[in-house]
């Protein structure tokens, strides 16, 4: 394992990136921050995360995920959350904090590995989850069932809570109406959403290795899940 000095501290050379150097260099994060960062396989392997990017969504032109229940909405919320789950080595299991003798394993004639997914996937399905909950006229029987919607807003909840968006939104006057407006457009750290759907896309495992896994391919069962 690499260690690098940054400001008379050693970090672990395979979590640190560039982005992180400058920020700690120019005062941005301090060197508590690295001392508690968890491993991320897609920031380590790409060497890249947060970037500055400006956003406007109190009116987003041709927005493919906002309108009416349609086929095409449908496909358009389908393509940033339905990938097949993905394969991490041993090593990137116990870097993220787990023990590989209780993670579910791929076959080996699928090349093996572990199961895992990065959540972004599973906060997206959640929140088609809800869209799709606002329109039984059209879902029918598809409807989600309101157990998975519960399950969906703790989730989203937990979320949202954990990432705590601390960007700045001002309000302004507009000439039309008589109380002050939010000001969507702002400057925000966001990762590059398509590079991270691309990332996981390379790991997914097709739904004939999903079929062909066994249970007793890992050496521990949970009694029940994790706390």
């Amino acid at each position: 394992m690499r260690h690098t000095p940054i400001g008379g501290i050693l970090f672990n050379a395979e979590l640190v990136t560039t982005t992180d150097i400058l920020n700690l260099q120019y005062g941005f994060f301090t060197p508590h921050y690295f001392a508690s960062r968890l491993f991320y396989p897609y920031t380590s392997i790409t060497g890249k995360d947060w970037e500055v990017v400006h956003r406007n969504n109190s009116g987003i032109p041709n927005n493919p995920w906002k309108g009416e229940p349609s086929p095409e909405l449908d496909a358009a919320w389908k393509s940033i959350w339905m990938i097949g789950d993905n394969t991490y080595s041993e090593d990137e299991i116990r870097k993220v904090g787990k023990d590989p003798a209780g993670v579910a394993q791929w076959p080996p004639e699928f090349g093996g590995g572990y199961v895992a997914k990065m959540e972004v996937f599973h906060q997206l399905h959640c929140l088609n989850t809800l869209r799709q909950a606002l329109s039984p006229e059209y879902y029918g029987a598809d409807t989600p069932p309101r157990g998975h919607v519960v399950h969906c807003i703790e989730k989203l909840r937990e979320a949202l809570m954990c990432f705590s968006d601390t960007t700045v939104k001002t309000y302004i006057w507009i000439e039309d109406s008589p109380n002050v407006q939010p000001d969507f457009s702002m400057r925000l750290h966001c990762r590059n959403f398509d590079e991270v759907r691309e990332f996981s896309r390379r790991r997914a495992m097709t739904m004939e290795a999903q079929k062909a896994m066994k249970k007793s391919d890992t050496n521990i069962i949970w009694p029940k899940l994790p706390d």
